[in-house]
């Protein structure tokens, strides 16, 4: 019994670990990425200078949201008996919010470091795009805060954690 328990847990954490591992190299990337110069003028060359990080970043980011989608499951699956609403509105957040947020910066990184037919980005295009990519991830981070605060106010009271 205890044998296939540890098992089970091992199966429904794989996930978690697959989208963790993904995430932290998303964001070790980014990290290797220095902020985008303030004179609008010298765009070009940044996104020209740091094009493969950011396309590898924009390739990642995917994989990594997709990977996301289990690990999510798993903690609140819908299906069992006795979900806390609590746990189930935290996993309403990220179905809802956070994965289609980190496919939006998933398609504005795309836009930026790959070209779309014959449509250039200028200096303006960039600053919005840059900016919408800051604003999402500023989102990204309050409602996962918020989510992560539900799940663990949830799973306190649930005896064996959440992914038993």
């Amino acid at each position: 019994m205890a044998h296939s328990k540890n098992h089970n847990s091992l199966k429904n954490g794989f996930p978690y670990f697959i989208a963790s591992f993904l995430f932290v190299i998303y964001y070790l990337l980014l990290y290797l990425v220095p902020p985008p110069p303030n004179d609008t003028s010298q765009l070009h060359a940044w996104i020209s200078e740091w094009k493969t990080y950011l396309q590898i970043a924009d390739e990642i980011l995917i994989f990594a949201t997709l990977a996301l989608l289990p690990s999510i499951y798993t903690l609140t699956n819908p299906r069992k008996q006795n979900q806390s609403p609590v746990a189930l509105f935290a996993s309403g957040l990220f179905f809802l919010i956070v994965i289609p947020m980190y496919v939006l910066v998933d398609l504005l990184f795309g836009r930026l470091v790959y070209p779309v037919n014959v449509y250039p980005l200028s200096e303006d295009s960039i600053v919005f795009i840059l900016s919408l990519i800051s604003g999402t991830n500023h989102m990204i981070s309050l409602v996962t805060a918020l989510a992560i605060v539900l799940y663990s106010k949830a799973f306190r009271k649930k005896s064996g954690g959440g992914l038993g």
